[in-house]
């Protein structure tokens, strides 16, 4: 006869079985702080949340005590575009070798329409220019972020800012310029004021035109971030109106540059350091990111300066901006 094992022993051994199974099979649980760190980080690495979120009102949507696969639902909380949260999903799970706690997150933005056009007013060499009133609302954005932007779009030109912000044309025979901010501007503030830089967060959109005095601006952005208008540089500085010194090659030393391809390229110039941000906005505690586009007339030049609550938006505004220039890019055979 075959041994008996006693009841007890028996539950015991179901019991530490279990337990070794929950501890190498079943991920932390929802509201386990390594799973919400690794979530927080998520959305903070991936989407550019500020580093300050919070992850609460945390339940299991799917997924029990032994499950070796969690759904979890909360609310990211903090200084988010002026809004106290905001629904996140995220999941935990150990990866196939069961070494490494791996963590999912999304934010769950509800999109209640397209993405708002704001028509803004310009001014310059020949008068005042209305804004645009039969723009179509821009449908091509990241659901995480459209429910904060709006399509700023003047006569000439346009880009996506926040919402809620305020929007000022100028234009001349060098190009055009359209500026976002939070307060309001007229053209005649940028006209009279003796600041040389935008001062405070703002967008920044600028197209320069190569072949009037436009050329000196494409020049002196080509001799820092495009070797390949060598040719171009060289010509400018030979008809002696700018000096040779105001023509340096090179980036700024402090700036990371990404390249797209040889007419289109991104950059970061750090927080409290001179760069191509700091041509145009003013330098504060605040990164400046931007792009620098050729294009078939010129340059296009985006920089962007936004506090750390909406810091999350610059890479869709930069992006935004790469696609829309996308079919008027200088091809290499079309450059001088």
């Amino acid at each position: 006869m075959g041994r008996v094992i006693p009841i007890g022993a028996a539950v015991i051994c179901i019991g530490v079985a279990l337990l070794v199974y929950r501890h190498q099979l079943v991920p932390p649980g929802c509201a386990d702080r390594a799973t919400i760190g690794l979530a927080t980080k998520r959305l903070v690495d991936q989407f550019k949340f500020p580093s300050d979120i919070t992850i609460a009102n945390i339940r299991t949507r799917r997924g029990g005590l032994f499950s070796r696969h969690l759904e979890c639902d909360g609310t990211i909380e903090g200084d988010i575009a002026q809004r106290s949260e905001e629904p996140v999903h995220f999941t935990s799970e150990y990866t196939e070798d069961k070494h490494q706690h791996y963590v999912t997150a999304q934010p769950m933005f509800s999109i209640t329409g397209p993405v708002p056009t704001v028509s803004c007013d310009s001014d310059g060499q020949v008068g005042f220019r209305p804004g645009p009133e039969d723009r179509k609302p821009r449908l091509e954005i990241s659901p995480w972020a459209a429910r904060y932007l709006a399509d700023y779009e003047s006569a000439d030109l346009g880009v996506l800012g926040p919402r809620g912000w305020h929007c000022v044309g100028l234009y001349g025979s060098s190009g055009s310029i359209l500026i976002v901010t939070p307060e309001q501007h007229s053209a005649d503030d940028i006209f009279k004021s003796n600041d040389r830089l935008i001062t405070g967060p703002a967008v920044v959109l600028a197209k320069s035109i190569a072949d009037t005095s436009g050329r000196f601006t494409v020049a002196k952005v080509s001799a820092r971030l495009f070797p390949s208008m060598a040719g171009f540089v060289r010509q400018v500085v030979a008809e002696g109106i700018e000096p040779e010194s105001d023509f340096p090659a090179g980036p700024y030393p402090g700036d990371r540059i990404t390249r797209q391809n040889e007419s289109m390229l991104s950059y970061e110039t750090p927080s409290d350091s001179d760069g191509m941000g700091t041509e145009v906005l003013a330098k504060d505690g605040n990164p400046i990111n931007g792009t620098a586009i050729l294009v078939k007339a010129g340059l296009l030049q985006l920089n962007t300066k936004l506090p750390g609550a909406l810091s999350f938006l610059t890479s869709e505004i930069i992006t935004d901006s790469q696609w829309r220039a996308k079919d008027q890019l200088l091809l290499e055979s079309e450059k001088p």
